[in-house]
């Protein structure tokens, strides 16, 4: 497990595709750091930011789910992109 996430030739993806691995095997501390990772070293990302928030919701960290949405919000309206994970979290995060 450490190797993935530790070695710098991991791409952004595989580090990401890792974080909601473990996320599904309800290893949140360990997808988080994963994620947090991510969020440093390409800031410019909604993706780590998404599932970041979809931890803190299944967690119930409300201020960091809040913090982490409105930059996820803002770098994904910037891509000008669709994901069908942000539309999901989107349509939760309405629903709260």
């Amino acid at each position: 497990e450490k190797l993935l996430a530790d070695e710098a030739m991991s791409s952004y993806s595989e580090k990401l595709n890792y974080a909601i691995v473990l996320r599904a095997l309800g290893k949140l501390t360990d997808s988080q750091k994963i994620l947090d990772g991510l969020t440093k070293s390409h800031p410019e990302r909604y993706e780590a930011y998404l599932w970041m928030c979809m931890n803190y919701i299944r967690l119930n960290q409300e201020g960091r789910l809040e913090h982490s949405y409105e930059i996820c919000l803002q770098l994904y309206k910037e891509r000008q992109d669709t994901d069908e994970n942000m539309e999901l979290l989107k349509s939760l995060m309405e629903e709260r």
